[in-house]
């Protein structure tokens, strides 16, 4: 129920990004040689997304209203061009060549300009963060349209400046030798994914239909709690799984150094020994023979088992949290699909 749920979701999420891609072009069209191909590949790439934020946003609204507003379409939207500006910004800063299938939008810019600018890679990444920052403002005036209050709009920018905040923590630890503490990595987790991939949009959602100020706040954390075990079940992915589920090439977390809660349990099985030639690979370009390695350690060293032990009690909290809230049983079975779905995802 809950994938189709979502599924249903996207056309209409997508009219809206279509239309402030129509919008855009006009209003910018005379602005720069770039705004075509700039205004029609972002619109583009945030189409070829999933979509689960937006789509969240309507089921927070679903779950306490009978129809579903304009408004809570065009948040929708917005939620997808902001997160169309953090993964191209976030691109930039891991050097990730790949996205969602296809070239990532720096990487891009580099090839293009290969051959007629003295400094393509700094171009393409200069050129990429300026798209991202179209995306975020493009969403500012989908936000607009949807003529939220300022309490939703404070809200939303407030979670937003988190991201920020913690993508720095985020990529400071992938750089540097200090000791990182599990707590360290679900708070980034927390505020770099879990906090505006779910507590935001299912929060924002249900505000607009007017829901409970409790709710609200259950919801919240239900988000979060959701969010912690959607990254960590990613970092899973990103290193079992392969480019095709990923969207990504194989073991690009190794690659960039990632310090997730993966990379913790492996350093915390691992004899010294082991640390020396299986940790020492990470932040390098790895060979398939040194990737399937490190998948083997982290099998046989009950990894995978730990991280389902950990998911599986986020899971019970959660299902405790969502008996406070005051919907009906049947919508907190779709609630309860969400959680399931969220956490069986195949590598």
């Amino acid at each position: 129920m809950i994938k189709e749920f979502l599924s249903q979701q996207r056309s209409m999420i997508a009219k809206k990004i279509e239309d402030a891609e129509e919008c855009l072009l006009k209003e910018t069209k005379h602005v720069s040689a770039f705004s075509d191909d700039a205004v029609r590949w972002l619109c583009q790439f945030s189409l070829r997304g999933k979509m689960i934020r937006g789509a969240l946003v309507i089921l927070g609204s679903s779950l306490y209203a009978e129809s579903i507003s304009d408004s809570a379409y065009c948040v929708a939207a917005a939620l997808e061009l902001f997160q169309s500006g953090l993964l191209i910004h976030d691109d930039i800063m891991d050097n990730d060549k790949i996205r969602r299938g296809d070239r990532s939008l720096h990487h891009r810019y580099t090839m293009e300009l290969a051959n007629v600018n003295n400094s393509p890679e700094k171009t393409g990444e200069s050129l990429a963060i300026c798209v991202g920052d179209l995306a975020f403002f493009a969403a500012y005036k989908l936000l607009a349209d949807a003529k939220i209050s300022p309490a939703i709009l404070a809200i939303i920018s407030t979670e937003y400046a988190k991201v920020g905040l913690a993508q720095m923590d985020d990529v400071y630890y992938s750089s540097t030798n200090k000791e990182i503490l599990l707590e360290d990595v679900l708070r980034v987790y927390r505020y770099k994914t879990g906090r505006y991939t779910f507590s935001l949009p299912l929060a924002v959602g249900a505000m607009l239909a007017e829901a409970p100020q409790e709710d609200i706040r259950l919801l919240e954390g239900i988000g979060e709690l959701l969010g912690q075990a959607f990254q960590v079940m990613d970092d899973v992915i990103g290193i079992m799984g392969s480019s095709d589920i990923t969207g990504k090439p194989e073991g690009s977390d190794i690659k960039e150094g990632k310090r997730t809660v993966l990379w913790l349990l492996l350093k915390d099985r691992l004899e010294l020994s082991q640390q020396e030639k299986i940790l020492s690979l990470w932040g390098r370009d790895i060979s398939s023979y040194q990737l399937n390695k490190i998948r083997k350690a982290i099998e046989d060293l009950g990894v995978l088992d730990e991280i389902k032990k950990m998911i599986s009690e986020w899971n019970a909290e959660i299902l405790n949290n969502l008996k406070a809230l005051s919907i009906d049983t049947k919508k907190k079975k779709i609630l309860e699909e969400l959680v399931k779905y969220n956490t069986e995802r195949s590598f």
